[in-house]
C-alpha cells in the first residue's frame, strides 16, 4: 500500500508530459511553433557568449556594452502592445514570420557591424523580430489554455526556448574560438531566417476561443478599437497583482540582459580567463538546468499556484547572482551558474501563467504585450544601469569590483519584489486560489 501510495504521489509530475504528448499529436501548430522557437533560439544562444566580447573589441567600458545589449530590449519595448493587437486582428502566422525573418536580419548584419552604434542599430532590428515573435508564441498559449494548465502549456513553450539556448552557446563559443567574433553572428542569422521558412511553409493558423466574438463587431475597428484596447491596459495596470506580476518580470529579464549576458561575461573573463568556449559550456550548464526544470516548474506552478513557485526560484536566483559576484576560480563559476540555472528554472513559465490568468476575455493579445513590454522595459534598464553601477564603483573606489557590486545590487532587488508579490498579489491558481483572481 505504501508503494502504491508513493506513485500516486508522482502522477501529478508524470502527467504533464502526457499532457504535452497529447496536445502535441493533435495540434501540428504547437508543434511548428515548439519547433520554430527551438531553432531560432539556437541562433540567438550561438551568440549569448559572444556578444559582450565582440562589442569590447570596439574598446569601449561596460556601459557602452550594456548599450548594445539593452537595444535588443528598447526594440521589443516598442513592438510588444503592436505586436499583441496585431495578434488579435490579423493572427500570429505572417506576425511571427515576419520576426523571425527581422530576427535573421538582425543578427547577421550585427557581426559585419564596424562601429559600436552600427552593431546597435541592428540589435534594434533583431529586437523588434522577436517582439513579434514571441508575443505572437505566448499569445497563442495563452489562448487555447486555461489556469488549470496553463503552467504547463507556457512550460512547453519555454522548454522549446530553453532546448536552443542550451545548444546554442557552446556552438558560438567552438566558431568564436576556431573563426573569430563575427561568424556566430553569421551562423546565428542563417538559422533563424530557416526557422522563418520552416513557419510560414507548415503553420496552419492558431485557433482562437469564441470568447472575444462578442468584441468583433460594433468595436472592431477604428477609435473605438484603440478605446477599448487603451482601457484594457488601464484595467490591468490598476490590478496590483498584474502590476507587481510586471515589475517582477521587468526584474527578472533585468537578471538576464543585466547581469546574465552583460556582467557575467565579463566576470568569467576578468576573474578566471575563461575562453569563448569555456563561456559557451557555462552557459551550456545554466541552460540546461533551466530545460530540466520548465515541465516540472509548469506542473509546481499548477498544483502549488504562482506566488510560491516565483519566490523560491527568485530565493535561488539571489544566491547563483551572489556567487558569481563574489567567487573568484573556475569550479566556483560553474557552482553558481548550477545555482542560477536551477532559479530560474523554477521560475520558468509561472510569470507568463500568471499574466495570462489575468487577461480580459477577448484581450488576451494586448495582455500579453503590456505583460512581455515590462519585461522588455528591464532589458534596455538592467544592462545600462547595472553597467554605470559597475564603471561608477570602479571610478570612485579604483578598483575592479565594480561588476561584482553591481551583480549583488540585482540580486538583492529581485529577491525584494519577489516577496511583494508574494505578500500583496492575489493567486491564480493552485491549492489557495482566489474568490477573485481574475478580471474575466
Amino acid at each position: 500500500m505504501r508503494k502504491s501510495s508513493e506513485v500516486e504521489k508522482l502522477i501529478p509530475l508524470i502527467d504533464p508530459v502526457r499532457h504535452y504528448l497529447t496536445l502535441i499529436k493533435g495540434s501540428g501548430a504547437i508543434l511548428v511553433i515548439c519547433l520554430a522557437t527551438t531553432i531560432s533560439m539556437i541562433g540567438h544562444g550561438i551568440i549569448a557568449p559572444v556578444l559582450p566580447l565582440f562589442a569590447k573589441e570596439f574598446g569601449v567600458r561596460t556601459a557602452a556594452i550594456g548599450f548594445v545589449v539593452a537595444t535588443f530590449g528598447l526594440s521589443r519595448l516598442f513592438m510588444n502592445l503592436p505586436s499583441g493587437m496585431i495578434a488579435e486582428r490579423y493572427g500570429v502566422k505572417l506576425l511571427m514570420g515576419i520576426g523571425l525573418m527581422l530576427g535573421a536580419l538582425g543578427l547577421f548584419f550585427t557581426g559585419a557591424a564596424n562601429s559600436i552604434l552600427e552593431m546597435a542599430a541592428w540589435r534594434f532590428v533583431s529586437g523588434a523580430g522577436s517582439a513579434m515573435f514571441f508575443t505572437g508564441a505566448v499569445s497563442f498559449i495563452a489562448l487555447i489554455s486555461t489556469p488549470q494548465n496553463r503552467g504547463r502549456l507556457m512550460s512547453l513553450q519555454i522548454g522549446s526556448l530553453l532546448l536552443g539556448t542550451d545548444i546554442g552557446p557552446i556552438i558560438g563559443g567552438i566558431i568564436a574560438d576556431h573563426f573569430g567574433f563575427r561568424w556566430p553572428f553569421y551562423m546565428a542569422g542563417i538559422i533563424s531566417a530557416s526557422a522563418a521558412v520552416g513557419l510560414l511553409i507548415k503553420l496552419r493558423e492558431v485557433p482562437v476561443r469564441d470568447e472575444p466574438s462578442r468584441y468583433q463587431q460594433s468595436q472592431n475597428t477604428g477609435q473605438g478599437k484603440k478605446k477599448r484596447d487603451m482601457r484594457t491596459i488601464r484595467d490591468l495596470l490598476a490590478n496590483p497583482t498584474f502590476l507587481i506580476l510586471c515589475i517582477f518580470t521587468l526584474l527578472v529579464f533585468f537578471t538576464r540582459s543585466g547581469s546574465r549576458q552583460t556582467l557575467m561575461p565579463l566576470l568569467a573573463v576578468d576573474k578566471v580567463g575563461m575562453s569563448a568556449t569555456q563561456l559557451g559550456f557555462l552557459f551550456f550548464l545554466m541552460t540546461t538546468m533551466n530545460l530540466i526544470l520548465a515541465i516540472l516548474a509548469g506542473a509546481l506552478t499548477d498544483r502549488f499556484g504562482r506566488k510560491a513557485v516565483i519566490l523560491a526560484g527568485a530565493f535561488l536566483t539571489m544566491m547563483g547572482l551572489s556567487f558569481f559576484a563574489w567567487t573568484t576560480t573556475m569550479p566556483a563559476f560553474f557552482g553558481a551558474a548550477f545555482l542560477l540555472g536551477l532559479g530560474t528554472g523554477v521560475i520558468g513559465p509561472t510569470p507568463a501563467a500568471y499574466a495570462g490568468d489575468m487577461a480580459p476575455p477577448g484581450k488576451t493579445g494586448t495582455t500579453m504585450g503590456l505583460y512581455r513590454t515590462f519585461g522588455d522595459l528591464g532589458l534596455i534598464i538592467g544592462p545600462l544601469l547595472l553597467g554605470w553601477i559597475s564603471d561608477a564603483f570602479d571610478r570612485r573606489f579604483g578598483n575592479a569590483l565594480g561588476e561584482s557590486v553591481a551583480m549583488e545590487f540585482n540580486a538583492i532587488l529581485l529577491l525584494a519584489v519577489a516577496l511583494l508579490l508574494s505578500w500583496i498579489g492575489i493567486e491564480t491558481a493552485g491549492r489557495h486560489r482566489g474568490p477573485r483572481s481574475s478580471p474575466r
